[in-house]
Formats: C-alpha cells, sequence, structure tokens
C-alpha cells in the first residue's frame, strides 16, 4: 500500500521499536521528539528490567533489532522509546466511546543500568532533574481518552494495532501456545510443588503428555468479553477514521500492528479487519 507519508506494518507490536529505528535511519521522523498516538486495545505500557545497558545509546539499527526481537515482549516496547527520548508526547486511545483526552507529565527513570521505572512528575522531586536534563531521566507529556478532538500536532507517528477494532482479546483462535520438553522435566514440573514455573505471579504454565511426547504449555486467562461480529468491526472502523479525517493533522509516519499471530486479533477477523483499514488510510492519505 502506498500513502503520502511512509508506512509499515508488522505482525507483532514489539517490533514497533525496531521500525521506529528504521524510521529515524531513513530520515522519515526525527530522532527525539515525536509526537506517539497510539490506538491499541491495551497501553502497552510496561516497564521493568531488560538485559541490556541502558547507560548507552544503541549502536546500530542491527543492535536495535536484536534487542527488540531478543529483549522485547509485545506490551513493553513503548517505554524504551520515551526514555531514549524518541517521544515527547504520547497520546493513548484505547476506548471505543468518546471521551475527552487528559493530559499528565510523566517520567521514565533509569534504575542501575538495565530497569526502566515508569512515574508521573511530582514538581518538588523532579523539576531540578527536568530543567538540567538529569542523566537516567526522560521526561514526556501522557494524555489518554478517545475519539475526542485534538491539538494541532507535528511529528506525529500513528500506531495502530488492529486489535483495537475487535476489542475481545478472543485468544482462543490461535494453537495452543507450547514447547515440547522431556519426560524428564514433565515428571520434575508435575512431582515439585514448588517448580519455578508454578510460583510464577499467576499459574500461566501446565506440563501436559499427548502420547509419548511431553509438553510445557503457556494458559490463555479465560476471557468473557462478547467477540466482536463483522457489523461491529465495520462500525468501529467507520467511527475511527471518521475521526481522524477531522483531526488537525497528519501523521509523519503510519505504524499497523496485525496481532495475529498472538491471537490478540482473532484470526478469522484478521482479514476483514486489515482491509477495512488499509482502505480507511488510502481514502484518506493516498
Amino acid at each position: 500500500m502506498i500513502l503520502k507519508m511512509p508506512f509499515l506494518m508488522m505482525e507483532e507490536h514489539h517490533e514497533a521499536f525496531y521500525y521506529w529505528g528504521l524510521a529515524v535511519k531513513n530520515g522519515w521522523i526525527a530522532p527525539r521528539g515525536n509526537v506517539l498516538f497510539h490506538v491499541d486495545h491495551h497501553d502497552d505500557l510496561v516497564g521493568g528490567g531488560y538485559i541490556y545497558d541502558f547507560s548507552r545509546p544503541f549502536a546500530d539499527l542491527e543492535e536495535r533489532k536484536i534487542f527488540t526481537y531478543s529483549h522485547l515482549g509485545i506490551a513493553d516496547f513503548i517505554v524504551p522509546a520515551l526514555y531514549e527520548g524518541l517521544f515527547s508526547k504520547m497520546f493513548n486511545m484505547k476506548g471505543l466511546v468518546k471521551q475527552a483526552f487528559s493530559c499528565e507529565e510523566r517520567l521514565v527513570r533509569l534504575c542501575g543500568k538495565n530497569v526502566l521505572a515508569t512515574a508521573n512528575y511530582i514538581p518538588f522531586l523532579h523539576a531540578d532533574k527536568r530543567r538540567n536534563n538529569a542523566a537516567g531521566y526522560s521526561f514526556y507529556t501522557y494524555h489518554e481518552g478517545a475519539l475526542s478532538d485534538t491539538e494541532p500536532l507535528e511529528n506525529v507517528v500513528l500506531d495502530i494495532d488492529l486489535d483495537y477494532f475487535c476489542w475481545d482479546d478472543e485468544l482462543c483462535t490461535v494453537p495452543p501456545k507450547r514447547m515440547e520438553i522431556t519426560k524428564e522435566a514433565y515428571e520434575e514440573f508435575c512431582e515439585d510443588p514448588y517448580h519455578p514455573f508454578r510460583i510464577l505471579p499467576r499459574a500461566m504454565l501446565q506440563a501436559e503428555k499427548e502420547g509419548t511426547r511431553y509438553y510445557i504449555r503457556y494458559v490463555e486467562m479465560p476471557i468473557n468479553e462478547k467477540p466482536a461480529d463483522e457489523m461491529l468491526i465495520r462500525n468501529r472502523v467507520d467511527r475511527f477514521f471518521n475521526w481522524l479525517r477531522n483531526q488537525p493533522w497528519e501523521p509523519s509516519l503510519v505504524t499497523i500492528c496485525r496481532s495475529a499471530h498472538s491471537g490478540y486479533l482473532p484470526q478469522d477477523k484478521a482479514g476483514l479487519v486489515e482491509e477495512l483499514v488499509c482502505k480507511g488510510l488510502k481514502e484518506l492519505w493516498a
């Protein structure tokens, strides 16, 4: 698909971290100070520890790619981009019902060399660090709302996860997420009530046997939301593009995430949603 601005489509959302770096290298967006407009069923603002030394920048795009595919998940890729200053403002649009965008000041702080902690900006604690561009701190403005008018914006990265239009986290249209293990590993898991995989914060892993083969399986939590049917999806897409065409800005870059491999976008709806969203983008910006 050809738009008048660069357009990138990815399979799963953590890949955006690499593609944003590619966009910087190609001169499509600035290295710092862009606006992220994140349209998603999830906020993807998980922070925490990473196997990476954030006290130094990425050496090159290849290192960024290795970090993306080796250390990022589908919910924690935005915080590193905020920390490096790629975005100084973020709009988070999760809701499907019109809601005015709130505004607050936030920060990302580097703890040690490997942990990125998010927090609200508190003037008497952080003003001096912000004023002096203190090492280990990055500040940004955060907005959250839905389908309401925004201010004029520049240097916008419009980042759309197609699961926004299904909004049900069905997760049942993909094969079981499992890995084959040895019989010994299976028996160890079953017999040890304090096995490290049993005492995770939530019991998300189970061992199972099929014939003479053994597996460790990631178990999805049950979802009670009603799956979106075709009419509902079409209405949501129409509502989104009616809103988007009335905003006083155009993006410098558009990134689209399918989320079909993970199941957050049901695989039986993925083709329809992708077709409708691409059609809407072409009508706006081809």
